[in-house]
């Protein structure tokens, strides 16, 4: 039974192959239209054999390499076309791993199966379009190998069986036979062209040798070249019954590549007076590439392209207006000159035309080369014109002289440079121009120069008439003739004088500070380095004193950089009073000034050097009616002792000049090597403190404030702890002002701010009794211009209410940066955060501060509060600041209290909150998490109860 149902699907399969072969040979054999059809045929020929995809490719020979493209395709729906896959236009067999097949198929046998069984190289290909079994059948024409026929399995593997693949095999002798029958049917239009075209010879040459004597008279005429060859392009349409037309002739690039230049175009257009050349005519972008095409080839061969099939190409627009087209090359003594294209003659072009213009084009020919010959001529005698008015009118000096340096010639120019006429130098040897002092001139290196390369460029001295010498830039050539002999030499020279000077005050100012005129960083380092050198040579030292301004930030943030400058300019002045004249003084920019100092006997001269800048610098500067104070403070550094290179001995004297600034400033110091383990030290310390925020080393510890009333904590003052994997933890005193002066203090002071408020909002979450969070800020947090939008985006995120948070702030920061302070503290103010002065009685203690910043507590330094109960003084004017404030309505914090006499005395002048060990000391998060769970207060018997 079941051998007997197989046979019955084999029957059912063969007559449906019977069915296609009947449906593919009415589709293609006897339709005109078959390409048409033809994807009829693929979809119903991939049904009938269940394939994916069904495709038909063309061969093509290409020199030494046989090629293949896809022409037609049909895709099952879900499977990806491959038509437009540029890999399967002429793909080359033998590069792309394909030889096999050309073997098999060449010889009519037929290829197909599994991928996975095909070779390696042909596997790579086929994969990447997703075959899994593939069936390819060779289509010949005329006993010909023209293609193949493919069937693509794209979802599973499938073999044929021998009467399908002999069925296959009818099939592609269909496809072959419709080939042929297209190949035919071309044919015979061909021949009818061919018989259109005999006709044409017929032609009157009385009307062809007319034309030539109308274009020969024209040319005689000296016409516009537009007017000559419009009437050249138009006796050519007219003789050849085209419309359109375009004339062109041969040139070459510098780099010898042909082109071809438009000398006319247009299409012929008639009227009741006659017939004429328009020059404008409508083509489209796809047109003007058809033309160029043909043109290119034409010129490329130099033969005569005929193009009468260009409306029935399957790449061409049927709408074009270009139908039919002939380039016709014309010559003159064997040089292909030019072309002329003519297209859309009613008949196809043929070799009966190209005969009858023969003489037509030779005529061309001729009068293209005399227009050249012509215009050759004219412009030889324009240039001769505009040469001679160039030498006359250029503003750079010109001489020309023969082989053996005698001038022949001047222009006006050399004239108005030297002063020396024309007459004066004429026939004169070129030493005539040698300047009587300085380094005479080379002519005879000049001239060999130019022999071997051509040309000589170069800067020499000369001298005018009045004896003035002056530099000049010179380019000397050589001028040859035909037989490459050299017959003249010409100097073409301008007097450079101005850009000597121009030069001169670059170098200056390159090399110098604009404001003070000294010597900048570069040139001191050079003067260093210099004398380095010659220190060396003689066993000698020298020191380099690094000067730093103390204080002139202050005054040119205070009183403004025009204040700033004229200060800078006097401290300058004064320095080179108080250096000897042949010590170099630098400004390396800011207020830091350097000083070499050479030649002298021992250390001592350096001393009273350094102590006359400084007592120099003492004294006050008058600038523009207010007396201005600064000081300055000093780093020396020696060679050979303290380093042998010029930014060692920079490095160490500034280093030295920042250890006398901790000195208390106004001072110099000499280098130590303990100031360079120190300074070595600090730079390490700032390593780390870059690292230590990503790495999360830093730490927040909470101090309790209570309320000495009723002895509850009211406020926590946040204090950042470092503690290092290496170091342990560092001191605050020792990482914040490091923070600070390198600006670290920001993203450190950002992160605090989000870590206490965070904090804080937790704490007041769980607190029925909310307490603040007092945080200290920095000099450069205040100093932003966003800090407030900063400060409300932080409170927003950790939901903590804006009267929760206290910005603590020194004196120092408000007087800095007053108005700029002072805007940022009232936004602040408005946001609705409290406002503290801390350490007050450490600075100013102005009571203007309090009056005018919208400070809401007034903070007693630790100093004060600390012997209180001991020293009279310290409790006056604890007193007095808690009286003073509260007559301000400013609430009173006490810092440092530690014992509970300083309790019972803050208590008795009515002291509002205190913080200190006698409290608490600062702790952790977690500690004081506990701690505020435990509603502890402070009772006066000393004791935390509950």
């Amino acid at each position: 039974m079941a051998s007997k149902k197989q046979e019955q699907e084999i029957a059912h399969r063969y007559d449906t192959f019977l069915e296609v072969m009947a449906y593919a040979a009415e589709q293609l054999l006897y339709s005109s239209h078959w390409e048409k059809n033809i994807s009829n045929v693929l979809e119903r020929l991939g049904q009938t054999v269940g394939a994916c995809r069904t495709y038909i490719f063309e061969n093509r020979s290409q020199k030494d390499r046989f090629l293949t493209s896809q022409r037609y395709e049909w895709t099952a729906l879900g499977v990806k076309p491959q038509i437009n896959n540029p890999e399967l236009q002429d793909f080359s067999y033998e590069a792309g791993g394909f030889q096999r097949w050309v073997s098999l198929l060449s010889k009519d046998q037929l290829i197909c199966g599994r991928i996975r069984d095909f070779p390696v190289s042909e596997q790579a290909m086929l994969s990447c379009q997703s075959i899994q079994s593939i069936a390819v059948v060779p289509i010949f024409v005329r006993d010909g190998w023209w293609g193949f026929i493919g069937f693509d399995h794209t979802r599973y593997e499938r073999s044929l069986s021998l009467p399908e693949e002999n069925a296959l095999r009818t099939l592609a002798s269909i496809f072959g036979a419709a080939i042929s029958w297209k190949n035919i049917a071309e044919s015979q239009e061909k021949n009818r062209h061919q018989l259109k075209q005999l006709l044409a010879r017929e032609r009157s040459y009385l009307q062809l040798f007319d034309a030539i004597g109308r274009i020969q008279s024209l040319f005689i005429q000296d016409a516009n070249p537009s007017v000559l060859f419009g009437k050249v392009l138009q006796e050519a349409l007219m003789l050849s019954g085209s419309e359109f037309g375009l004339l062109g002739e041969i040139r070459h690039s510098k780099t010898g590549a042909s082109y071809l230049r438009t000398l006319a175009a247009g299409n012929i257009t008639c009227n009741e007076h006659g017939c004429y050349l328009r020059a404008t005519c409508p083509t489209s972008g796809a047109e003007i590439v058809q033309l160029k095409s043909l043109f290119n080839k034409a010129m490329n061969h130099g033969e005569v392209i005929i193009a009468n099939d260009i409306g029935n190409d399957p790449w061409t627009d049927h709408d074009s207006q270009i139908k039919r087209f002939l380039a016709l090359p014309f010559y003159h003594h064997h040089s292909l000159l030019g072309i002329i294209g003519i297209a859309n003659r009613k008949e196809p072009y043929d070799k009966n035309l190209i005969d009858y213009l023969h003489p037509f084009l030779s005529t061309c020919g001729s009068i293209l080369d005399a227009y050249h010959n012509d215009q050759r001529r004219k412009n030889a005698e324009s240039r001769l014109r505009l040469t001679a008015k160039v030498f006359e009118s250029t503003v750079e000096g010109v001489i020309i002289t023969d082989t053996q340096a005698y001038i022949v010639d001047v222009n006006e120019a050399f004239t108005h440079i030297t002063g020396i006429t024309r007459a004066e130098i004429m026939g004169q040897h070129l030493s005539r121009l040698q300047p009587k002092q300085g380094k005479p001139i080379s002519f005879q290196r000049i001239r060999r120069s130019i022999k071997s390369t051509g040309q000589w460029q170069g800067e020499l001295w000369s001298q005018r008439k009045n004896g003035e010498l002056y530099p000049l830039w010179v380019t000397a050539n050589a001028v040859r003739n035909s037989q490459e002999a050299i017959t003249h030499f010409v100097a073409i020279f301008s007097d450079i004088t101005l850009r000597k000077q121009t030069e001169q005050r670059l170098y200056h100012l390159a090399h110098h500070d604009a404001l003070t005129g000294l010597p900048n960083r570069s040139l001191f380092l050079d003067r260093l380095e210099h004398a380095i050198h010659h220190a060396q040579r003689h066993d000698h030292r020298l020191a380099v004193l690094f000067i730093d301004l103390d204080r002139f930030k202050f005054v040119n943030d205070t009183l403004g950089h025009p204040i700033g400058d004229s200060l800078l300019k006097q401290v300058a002045e004064r320095m080179r009073l108080n250096v000897r004249a042949e010590d170099t003084i630098a400004r390396l920019g800011g207020d830091e000034f350097t000083v070499i100092i050479e030649n002298f006997t021992d250390t001592s001269a350096l001393s009273l050097i350094a102590q006359k800048i400084i007592e120099a610098c003492k004294e006050p500067f008058n600038i523009k009616g207010k007396e201005l104070f600064i000081s300055a403070s000093i780093g020396i550094s020696l060679y050979p002792e303290d380093g042998h290179e010029a930014n060692m001995l920079l490095q160490h004297a500034d280093a030295a000049m920042y250890r006398a600034k901790k000195r208390g400033k106004s001072c110099y110091q000499f280098f130590t090597t303990d100031i360079n383990t120190a300074a070595t030290e600090q730079l390490a310390l700032e390593n780390l403190l870059r690292e230590a925020l990503a790495r999360k080393e830093f730490q927040l510890y909470y101090q309790p404030i209570i309320d000495l009333e009723s002895g509850a904590i009211v406020s926590v003052e946040a204090l950042i702890r470092w503690l290092d994997p290496q170091l342990g933890l560092i001191s605050p005193d020792t990482f914040i002002p490091l923070a600070e002066e390198t600006g670290l203090i920001l993203p450190l002071g950002e992160w605090v701010l989000l870590t206490a408020c965070t904090q804080a909002s937790i704490w007041n979450q769980c607190n029925p009794y909310p307490i603040r969070i007092a945080i200290n800020l920095s000099a450069h947090q205040l100093e932003q211009a966003d800090f407030s939008e900063r400060v409300s985006k932080i409170l927003k995120k950790t939901a903590l209410l804006p009267h929760h948070l206290e910005l603590e702030l020194t004196e120092s920061m408000l007087i800095n940066r007053m108005e700029s302070s002072l805007k940022t503290l009232n936004t602040l103010k408005k946001m609705g955060c409290r406002l503290s002065l801390d350490d007050f009685g450490t600075g100013y203690s102005s009571l203007a501060y309090l009056k005018r910043f919208p400070i809401d507590t007034v903070k007693i330094d630790r100093s004060f509060v600390q012997d209180i109960s001991i020293d009279p003084d310290d409790a006056a004017i604890t007193t007095a600041v808690t009286t003073m404030a509260h007559s301000l309505k400013r609430k009173v914090i006490a810092e440092g209290v530690e014992t509970r006499e300083h309790v019972d005395f803050l208590n008795k002048i009515n002291v509002d909150e205190a913080q200190g060990y006698f409290i608490s000391h600062p702790l952790p998060a977690s500690d004081l998490s506990q701690l505020l769970k435990e509603r502890r207060y402070l009772y006066h018997d000393d004791s935390l109860r509950f």
